[in-house]
């Protein structure tokens, strides 16, 4: 039997699942890094920014990524920008003039990096390779993020002001994988604002 006065062998554990960032409104998310990327499969370019919620920490971060292609840039650039002028100002963002997607991703980083926001994730579910069903947290459209400190193009709202919702019945907010009566899971294919945003980078 387990000793109940002993500190051994205590796992952590958080309060309402949000140690990792799932589908949902979050007060509190805070921008790890900004970098340079390209998808794997097709080598498309993207930026990739990678946050983190206060409960989960730095270490239990996603990275949420935004393709760079002929189709996709011009989406990837609105949502980026509806990000940073919630952490920063108006001026910042379109001051950056880059020379290549590297020196891009270096100078997003430079005014988002360590910026804290509210945001919602919408949500759409996935089969893992072991057959299970699971859930992923991705951006959607704006409006989806809120300032929450001073210093950006937009107030800060407070957590009783916030205008985000999310309803996990609505299909714009969680799109949920069609399974059929044989219980195969079964991928509608569907147009995506970033083209190549299901490929695994």
């Amino acid at each position: 039997m387990e000793n109940l006065f002993s500190n051994q062998n205590v796992e952590e554990t958080v309060a309402g699942g949000k140690k990792f960032i799932y589908p949902g409104i979050y007060d509190e998310i805070t921008i790890s890094s900004v970098v340079a990327g390209a998808s794997k499969t097709k080598q498309t370019p993207y930026i990739g920014i990678k946050m983190h919620s206060k409960e989960g920490g730095e270490a239990n971060g996603k990275e949420f990524q935004f393709y760079m292609s002929e189709k996709a840039y011009k989406m990837s650039k609105t949502k980026i920008k509806h990000i940073a002028t919630k952490v920063n100002t108006l001026e910042a963002f379109e001051a950056i003039e880059a020379t290549d997607i590297q020196d891009y991703a270096t100078k997003l980083s430079a005014i988002l990096t360590g910026r804290k926001l509210r945001m919602k994730f919408t949500g759409s579910q996935y089969e893992n390779a072991q057959g299970d069903i699971k859930d992923a947290a991705n951006i959607g459209l704006p409006e989806f993020a809120e300032a929450t400190q001073a210093g950006a193009k937009y107030p800060p709202v407070a957590k009783e002001d916030s205008k985000l919702t999310y309803d996990e019945n609505n299909s714009y907010d969680f799109e949920k994988l069609n399974v059929t009566p044989t219980n195969e899971a079964n991928v509608e294919a569907t147009e995506n604002d970033d083209p190549f945003a299901q490929q695994q980078a």
